[in-house]
């Protein structure tokens, strides 16, 4: 049996096949058989399902769901079941239930369309949001399993359907990877779109030392008028090139990563740069390449790395400048991009040390704005996942911050794919993002977590805020997701739309693609300018509609469990005359008039000085002195806190904050008092330091005078002078 592709495809160059059979997509039936043993052929096969079967009391036959064997990807991929030395039959005893369909989610409306091939990347198109392209296949192989390009229409909750198919040659790797460019400048409407992909030579090539992994495909309406097929528009390969540098040892290399920055809608037709990276290479790379329609790609620079990329992602930062961010599992990294020039690769961000040698991984980045990063990671022995919103560097900040985090469910233990997305407008290059919401999709194995997180502007200052859950799907395919994706924000044209949503897609080893429907919600701008007399409306912002599950619910509940236990009580010696004395402790009864009052008092003092509010910060700390400085800072989680919440569902870890005492004051650096802050930084402020545990509102504003906030070293600089 010839081999099959590297994503899973088997057997490419030597290495071994891996198969995977299930008789039913449904695992936690405690009577499944798994048996992991060494590498096999598949003349191993029959005597070990032989073998299984005799071990089986025999019954009257019974129509039975046996689909086809699924070839899973190699180990470089998390989302595979089993490494490319082991063999997994899951085998249903005659007791097990019958097949059944994985339950989905009732909340969220969802499409699925079957594919003939195992995909392994998808992507929305950014000007049309209705348009997915998905990419995957066999590999090299002789088995009849292709190497397609599916371009899918996916209308607002409506059956998908294939638009535009490109069958490969069945020589070539599969396609590893695909990003969708801009279309064709000129403005008609059946301007082709560009496409890129990751496609590997074939093995006749690759023993030549030649790989032309980068390919450039235009997508565009078809002219044709046949009633053959029903396709609306067609894919055509338009060039190859070879950007990596590698000698003729290094044949195993391929594409293993590929993002391109997101077209610019105030200049069509201008060039977008992108990055590819390595994977299986002796040597890692990472290649920064521009691309404008119509013309081949233009390498900026290749770049030697140390330990090969794990994720990378590209955002335009001004009219001619971007910034390319990468991540190996232990460290993040920036690289800037000009007209002129490329710099870096500078250091942003390493994930932190608890002592032990044990630290969570880098699992996938997404830029958010060019002030803040989304990292997924992965905690140690598949024990759980977290989301990170990361401070990147910049000006007087010499090292990225963690601005929120969060750790997943129980049932999330090792990620394998996500995406994140503005759910409204995003803003020009070089413009600050502004108060909006980003939704972001999480998949381990067979389910997706979705999340929201909030971005807020106010004067120079920009936080990420209120990283919560909304929902989990489970089951969403029976085989393992290998990629997803969230389509962009369409605006609506009408004045009051009624059908606002975006989508989210998923596909996985099943051969399969699935599409939810996340609804949006219209927000009620307050504080926003009125509508000017013959000028344009006042622009809109919109949420996720879900309502994502109560903070103060377990509190709420453990309330309501103590006033009806009271109650009980209370009742019980209203009607008995039993001396309550006898319910309690003996000294948590005070004799009113002997010392009551001067308890309740140093419980709970009715008001804080600043330099009580200072000693929450500092415990350790004394009166401020006049002339002392102490700057307060916001630090990383240390993994230890991670490990804490691994047993808590959708627990938002909130970053420590550190008040740190300096001999330096504030001289040059951007400072006010509380009463000088605006109105909106001042709720920022609260909300803060109040989900940091350091205030709340029943303490007043009064322990802030004296007090000045500004922004050093990415975080909240706080003087207290004499």
């Amino acid at each position: 049996m010839e081999g099959l592709g590297r994503n899973g495809s088997g057997v490419k160059n030597g290495r071994k096949v891996c198969l995977s059979f299930a008789t039913s997509p449904v695992a936690e039936d405690p009577q499944d058989l798994i048996i992991a043993t060494r590498p096999l052929s598949i003349s191993h096969l029959a005597p070990a399902l032989q073998h299984l079967s005799s071990k089986t009391p025999r019954r009257q036959p019974e129509k039975r769901h046996i689909p086809s064997p699924v070839f899973l990807p190699s180990e470089n991929h998390d989302t595979a079941t089993a490494s490319l030395s082991n063999l997994r039959l899951s085998l249903r005893s005659p007791k097990s239930p019958p097949h059944r369909q994985p339950a989905m989610a009732p909340t969220l409306p969802v499409t699925r369309l079957a594919l003939g091939y195992p995909p392994f990347a998808c992507d929305f198109d950014p000007q049309d949001a209705t348009r997915l392209l998905v990419s995957g296949g066999g590999g090299a192989n002789r088995s009849g399993v292709p190497n397609r390009i599916t371009a899918v229409d996916a209308p607002f909750a409506e059956n998908p359907r294939i638009a535009a198919e490109a069958d490969l040659s069945r020589d070539e790797d599969a396609v590893n990877t695909i990003a969708i460019g801009q279309k064709k400048p000129g403005g008609s409407n059946k301007a082709p779109t560009f496409v890129y992909a990751g496609i590997n030579s074939s093995t006749a090539e690759l023993e030549k030392g030649k790989n032309e992994h980068f390919r450039v495909f235009s997508m565009a309406p078809s002219s044709s008028k046949s009633e053959k097929t029903a396709h609306t528009a067609v894919l055509n390969e338009l060039s190859r090139t070879a950007l990596f540098q590698h000698g003729e040892g290094d044949k195993e290399t391929y594409q293993r990563l590929l993002r391109v920055s997101p077209p610019n809608p105030e200049r069509p037709g201008q060039k977008q740069v992108g990055a590819v990276a390595t994977g299986f290479a002796k040597r890692s790379q990472i290649v920064i390449f521009e691309v404008t329609p119509g013309q081949p790609p233009k390498s900026r620079g290749v770049l030697d790395i140390s330990r090969e990329a794990t994720d990378l992602d590209v955002i335009q930062t001004g009219d001619d400048s971007f910034q390319v961010a990468y991540c190996d599992e232990r460290e993040l990294f920036v690289i800037n991009v000009t007209k002129d020039d490329v710099t870096g690769p500078d250091l942003a961000y390493s994930m932190p040390e608890d002592g032990t040698g044990v630290q969570p991984s880098f699992r996938a980045i997404r830029y958010i704005s060019p002030v803040f990063i989304m990292a997924l990671s992965n905690l140690p022995r598949n024990s759980g996942v977290c989301l990170n919103g990361i401070r990147l560097p910049s000006g007087d900040i010499e090292e990225g911050r963690l601005a929120v985090s969060a750790k997943l469910p129980r049932f999330m233990t090792r990620a394998a794919s996500f995406a994140v997305r503005n759910v409204n407008t995003p803003p020009g290059p070089g413009d600050r993002l502004g108060n909006t919401q980003f939704v972001i999709a999480v998949a381990s194995f067979q389910t997706i977590s979705l999340y929201t997180v909030e971005h807020r502007s106010a004067a120079h200052l920009d936080l990420l805020i209120e990283l919560v859950p909304v929902m989990a799907l489970k089951d969403v395919h029976p085989l393992n997701i290998t990629s997803l994706a969230l389509s962009a924000f369409a605006p609506p044209k009408a004045p009051n739309p009624t059908n606002l949503v975006i989508n989210l897609a998923s596909v996985s080893l099943n051969n399969d693609v699935a599409i939810h429907t996340i609804p949006l919600k219209k927000l009620k701008q307050q504080g926003a300018p009125a509508k000017k007399a013959g000028g344009p409306p006042r622009p809109s912002r919109y949420a996720v509609a879900l309502v994502p599950p109560s903070k103060a619910t377990r509190p709420l509940i453990l309330l309501t469990v103590v006033v009806v236990i009271l109650a009980a009580i209370a009742q019980y010696v209203l009607k008995s005359g039993v001396d309550p004395s006898e319910f309690f402790p003996k000294g948590t009864m005070v004799t009113p008039g002997k010392g009551g009052a001067r308890a309740v008092e140093a419980v709970l003092p009715e008001v804080l000085t600043p330099g009580e509010f200072l000693a929450r910060l500092v415990p350790e700390a004394t009166t401020p002195q006049a002339g002392e400085v102490y700057v307060v800072r916001e630090d990383a989680i240390p993994h230890a806190d991670l490990e804490q919440a691994q047993g808590k569902e959708n627990v938002a870890v909130p970053p420590q904050i550190k008040a740190e005492l300096h001999e330096d004051t504030l001289k040059g650096k951007p400072a006010q008092s509380w009463d000088e802050l605006s109105a909106e930084q001042k709720a920022l402020w609260k909300a803060r330091l109040e989900d940091a545990g350091h205030w709340a509102e029943h303490l007043g504003t009064g322990v802030f005078k004296g007090l000045v906030f500004s922004q050093i070293a990415g975080a909240v600089g706080q003087a207290v002078g004499g």
